[in-house]
């Protein structure tokens, strides 16, 4: 007997938007990608890979620089606060990200603390 594939299995997974406070160099942040091709420009030192990092670091919960935590936070910043809505239909999750200096980060998908969490 087959069974019919659940809602969103197979889909491609999007983001929807993404807002950042206190990461990295960035100023705070909300960006809400366009469905297919997006480019991201400036100088030299505008945040550029800072937001890709951001986006990595909802994805995969660490950097893509192998930078440590502490190191992410804005210097002038206790912490940084990540927030991405993603989407594969018909589904939508919030995923919040605190990384605080005194006391490490905080993970909640859909209002909840995770399970377990790699890396």
């Amino acid at each position: 007997m087959d069974e019919a594939p659940s809602p969103g299995v197979g889909e491609p997974l999007r983001l929807a938007a993404l807002t950042a406070e206190g990461f990295r160099n960035l100023a705070p942040l909300r960006f809400e990608p366009g469905p297919r091709f997006n480019v991201l420009f400036g100088d030299n030192g505008a945040g550029k890979s800072s937001v890709l990092e951001a986006i990595g670091y909802v994805a995969a919960l660490r950097s893509f620089r192998q930078a440590r935590k502490e190191d992410i936070v804005a210097l002038e910043s206790p912490r940084a606060h990540l927030a991405a809505r993603v989407e594969s239909a018909p589904l939508a999750h919030e995923i919040r990200i605190l990384l605080d200096r005194g006391e490490g980060r905080r993970v909640q998908v859909d209002g909840k603390k995770p399970r377990s969490l790699g890396g």
